[in-house]
């Protein structure tokens, strides 16, 4: 788990941090959970985690919810529970 913003899922104008789902899966086996940004969004084993409640004008439409983790290195094991917050 980090609360780091990765390239892949930064939203429009915000400056590149370098980070990437692809170097996180190079270098781990694991399933890696980062935050920072409030978007929920997948990219292979990394998962942006989001806001779980908190929502900005520029945040409409987004889901906001939790992810259950069965086991740490099966991806498949991580399913996302909407819950019914503002959109």
């Amino acid at each position: 788990m980090i609360h780091q913003g990765i390239d892949n899922f930064d939203p429009t104008g915000v400056l590149k941090t370098g980070l990437t789902a692809k170097w996180l899966e190079d270098h781990s086996q694991a399933l890696i959970l980062c935050g920072h940004y409030h978007n929920m969004m997948q990219a292979g084993r990394v998962i942006n985690v989001g806001a779980l409640v908190q929502h900005r004008a520029s945040d409409e439409g987004q889901q906001r919810g939790c992810w259950v983790i069965g086991n740490a290195k099966d991806v498949a094991s991580a399913t996302f529970h909407s819950i019914e917050g503002p959109r």
